[in-house]
């Protein structure tokens, strides 16, 4: 899964980061980072369980994974 930065440098535009106030920017990333998180989750959710298998994964471990809230994101350090 990509790294929480990834998103933030993919989707920054101009100048308009770098004059938010800190706790701005840490919300604007960890909402992207929320978002990043359920479309990860939605793409697992629509691989095959032929393409689960060759990944290592199975359809139990997806549901379990789909049903996490988006907030429960083990994937990214803590502001």
């Amino acid at each position: 899964m990509a790294l929480c930065n990834e998103t933030l440098d993919a989707t920054r535009s101009g100048d308009t980061h770098r004059t938010m106030a800190p706790g701005w920017r840490r919300l604007l990333r960890r909402l992207r980072r929320w978002q990043q998180v359920r479309h990860e989750r939605q793409e697992l959710w629509r691989l095959s369980d032929a393409t689960l298998k060759d990944i290592g994964l199975s359809r139990a471990d997806i549901e379990r994974e789909a049903s996490r809230p988006f907030w429960d994101d083990r994937g990214c350090e803590r502001d």
